[in-house]
């Protein structure tokens, strides 16, 4: 199934807010329809501020298994392994669901099958007006196309649109540094730094999830390696704080590592004596 939405600037610099309480900076319109969207402005590839990108079609992804991924259970539209349909989405961009795994691997299965961008649509935990900034640690050379990330309810109206069969243009508005913190911290992830940092003995790690689900806070060397979980399993939404004791790690940098069904967020500690 192929379909088409064309992508607008939003002239403000702090714009509108999205029932969940989320800011948008960037948004798709689609015959007289218009749809609020995030764009990936924290990894890997961007979309360039305020420069139109398109126009271009866009493809329904159709993964090559579907079968469950290490965050739960996957689908066939989801992007957590490699396109199916890699000739049909080369050279648009590529509509994938949300849920099943990081949206790192999304991004990088998009780039792997050629598509020049991708649109990911909240539909996996049934978000119905619930935007979600896409988090990650990745090269912008693996994660090498941009993306945005729409609601429910706008991919349910793009499915039934007959307007969806023109060509796309996505066109992004990053909000300021400022801003972004601002909308970071309302209704959806956050990892907080490490505090204190540098850290002698111990240290608290707090997080914040927008809604109840499995969340896994790990600790990894500069090589790569796990040094400790801080803890893994069902976490109810709202603020919560895990002890890091680095009793016993060696002096240097690490990595702390947030990760859900939904998105991955790191931040540097480092122990010093």
């Amino acid at each position: 199934m192929r379909l088409l939405l064309t992508a607008f600037l939003l002239a403000l610099p702090i714009l509108a807010t999205a029932q969940s309480g989320v800011s948008y900076d960037a948004a798709l319109e689609l015959g007289d329809s218009e749809y609020p969207a995030l764009t990936t402005q924290y990894f890997g590839a961007q979309f360039e501020d305020e420069v139109p990108f398109g126009p271009y079609r866009y493809t329904q992804a159709i993964d090559a298994d579907g079968d469950d991924g290490p965050y739960g259970a996957g689908t066939a539209f989801d992007g957590c392994s490699p396109f199916e349909n890699t000739d049909e989405v080369a050279g648009t961009v590529a509509l994938i669901s949300r849920g099943g795994c990081a949206f790192i691997t999304k991004a990088e299965n998009a780039a792997k099958a050629g598509a020049i961008a991708y649109i990911v649509y909240n539909k996996a935990r049934g978000g119905y007006d619930e935007l979600c900034i896409m988090g990650g640690d990745c090269d912008p050379s693996i994660c090498s196309v941009p993306g945005v990330f729409i609601t429910e309810r706008s991919y349910l109206s793009m499915m039934a649109n007959e307007a969806a069969r023109s060509p796309i243009t996505i066109t992004a508005s990053f909000v300021s540094s400022t801003a972004a913190e601002e909308w970071t911290t309302a209704g959806t992830y956050r990892l907080n730094s490490v505090y204190p940092n540098p850290v002698a003995t111990t240290a608290q790690v707090g997080f914040t999830l927008p809604t109840a689900e499995d969340a896994r806070v790990e600790v990894f060397d500069l090589l790569g390696r796990r040094v400790a979980t801080l803890t893994d399993g069902l976490r109810a939404a709202g603020e919560h704080s895990v002890t890091l004791d680095a009793a016993g790690l060696p002096s240097g940098v690490y990595v702390v590592r947030l990760a859900t069904p939904s998105t991955t967020l790191t931040e540097r500690a480092t122990v010093a004596r």
